[in-house]
């Protein structure tokens, strides 16, 4: 959810996005791996927390791969609770910057933005999985989705 990775502003501090701290790279059977934590969710209002574990997957886009990299050029200076995704002085990456650079990135390559928004990020990430034979039981535990609305995130054109 973008709500967990970026601020609703610059002028109120937000608990709700991942932190520095909230991200441990582990390997387990000679495997990297990633452990993040997420504190609070739209769905966890009350901060019980959850954790994701995301494994290697060789690509391009390799989400342990990406984080190692990303946190291997944060300042070594920069506070453990300090938000994950700030920018290069240190302000953390809001909900609007995040939404008007996909919207630039999308007009750049000649894509119409009407049909993608923030929330594309959750729905492509649930279709790709199910493209990949991810059983159900997993899906919704990897989004976290108590109920089958899951499904309805589920797209193959």
């Amino acid at each position: 959810r973008i709500g967990e990775l970026t601020s609703k502003s610059l002028k109120h501090y937000d608990p709700r996005p991942l932190r520095r701290n909230d991200i441990d790279i582990l390997t387990s059977l000679g495997q990297r791996q990633v452990k993040m934590t997420i504190r609070q969710s739209k769905t966890d209002q009350l901060g019980h927390s959850s954790t994701l574990y995301l494994s290697q997957t060789g690509g391009p886009a390799c989400p342990v791969t990406s984080l190692s990299e990303l946190l291997a050029v944060r300042n070594h200076n920069t506070p453990a609770d300090s938000q994950l995704l700030v920018h290069f002085d240190g302000n953390p990456l809001t909900r609007y910057q995040l939404t008007s650079v996909l919207g630039k990135t999308l007009k750049f390559c000649n894509i119409n933005k009407g049909h993608f928004r923030s929330h594309s990020f959750r729905i492509g990430a649930a279709t790709e999985v199910a493209m990949r034979g991810i059983p159900d039981v997993v899906i919704k535990q990897w989004g976290r989705w108590k109920l089958g609305t899951y499904t309805s995130y589920i797209r193959f054109s």
